[in-house]
């Protein structure tokens, strides 16, 4: 049973600022790893409904149920805002290059159009990619619960926690054999779904509790955390003395971790840090975390995610491509917060919520066994006439407490 963790909403909102930041003019160049941070949180609470729904549900209905939900969550907004793209082009034929890329936006998979050498980055879509990560996690990982079974899943999860880098290894190894550019290759390590099975796995840790991800989280992120800091500043000051700098504003943590092999190492630090993170706020009632608006807006966080770019480009044209950080920069940086914002509210409020309410229209049958349960107990309650538990009418059946419809988001 999943309880509604609020302070998980107030990670997203600190994960989506970052990147944000990122995105505009590198205000905070380690700001993307938000987005790693994020694949954790998938791993983590994925795995908690995934693993109670295998003894709830028989195949077919196991698979229906989730993809059912997660396609409710992700596609009304993700698809409405491709087809305004696609709108856009009609009208001024801007961007330029969406006919090339429309079809691995139409199917989730612009990372994949991002390991190819036409592809060219626009702020309308660029950021997409991460989305195309988290279906293919959603359309792996239901497999790879289902088919292990419960004693052997630890086994799994440590499988995929150390062979990750191996794969982050061998796929610089073999890119290297094409580029000779250290962005190029680590930009093929970044975007290739492989590379991010240690994310999921990591919250997957977490979320099952194994042996190492079961407690004294408080303890293992302090550790890790100082690890992973020292590790980049160590790597920032190397860099400097041998002539080819890592920005120190990055703490040696630059997108697409370029130097040093540190595609190959420093994604698994980044993540097992996070998950640590989450860990500790599973118990730990930590003064910002529990702050009503940070959460507030950590569930509007998808919608963020998913306009703060093309809100940015728009309000980058006045600055004229001028690339330093000064009052006017800082203060169109504001209004796009305000209007990601608001664009995140609305489309939440007024569209996405009405495809978070079918969440229950499939009611499948449980397996036999399953014990009558009372839903509106502990945690749950109703928000936005959604309920906050999902409660299947059936008799001899049990209402599992799973997280809010908001907490569905990437």
């Amino acid at each position: 049973m999943m309880d509604y963790n609020p302070r998980l909403d107030a990670l997203r909102a600190l994960c989506v600022f970052g990147v944000m930041c990122f995105h505009w003019q590198g205000i905070l160049q380690f700001g993307w790893i938000g987005v790693q941070t994020f694949f954790v949180l998938s791993g983590f609470l994925m795995t908690g409904i995934l693993t109670p729904a295998k003894e709830k549900y028989d195949a077919r209905n196991f698979f229906l149920v989730f993809q059912w939900r997660r396609a409710l969550r992700i596609f009304p907004a993700y698809f409405g805002y491709v087809f305004f793209l696609a709108g856009v082009f009609w009208l001024t034929r801007q961007p330029s290059s969406l006919p090339q890329v429309i079809p691995f936006l139409s199917t989730l998979t612009l990372n994949i159009a991002r390991l190819l050498p036409w592809f060219s980055n626009d702020q309308a879509y660029t950021h997409l990619w991460s989305l195309g990560v988290e279906m293919q996690f959603y359309l792996l990982w239901p497999l790879l619960i289902y088919f292990t079974n419960r004693e052997r899943l630890p086994i799994l999860i440590y499988f995929l926690l150390a062979t990750a880098p191996l794969l982050r290894f061998l796929t610089e190894l073999q890119t290297s054999a094409v580029y000779s550019d250290p962005e190029a290759i680590g930009n093929a390590v970044y975007n290739s779904p492989l590379s991010h099975l240690d994310a999921f796995a990591a919250g997957a840790a977490v979320s099952l509790g194994i042996p190492g991800f079961r407690s004294g989280f408080g303890q293992k992120f302090a550790v890790l955390a100082s690890i992973t800091v020292l590790a980049g500043l160590g790597l920032t000051i190397v860099s400097h003395v041998q002539g080819s700098p890592i920005p120190s504003a990055s703490l040696g943590y630059p997108i697409n971790l370029p130097s040093f092999h540190s595609s190959v190492w420093g994604y698994s630090l980044i993540d097992l840090t996070s998950a640590f993170l989450i860990g500790m706020l599973k118990t730990k009632d930590l003064p910002f975390f529990r702050n009503a608006v940070v959460q507030r807006l950590g569930r509007i966080s998808y919608g963020m995610y998913l306009f703060h770019l093309p809100v940015q480009k728009l309000l980058k044209l006045p600055l004229s491509g001028k690339a330093e950080i000064d009052a006017e920069s800082i203060a169109f940086f504001g209004l796009s917060i305000i209007g990601t914002i608001l664009l995140a509210l609305v489309s939440y409020e007024c569209f996405e919520v009405h495809f978070l309410r079918l969440k229950n229209l499939y009611q499948p049958p449980q397996k036999r066994g399953m014990r009558i349960a009372e839903c509106g107990t502990g945690t749950s309650s109703r928000r936005n006439g959604i309920a906050d538990c999902d409660c299947i009418g059936l008799s001899s059946v049990a209402a599992t407490v799973l997280v809010r419809p908001s907490l569905y988001t990437v």
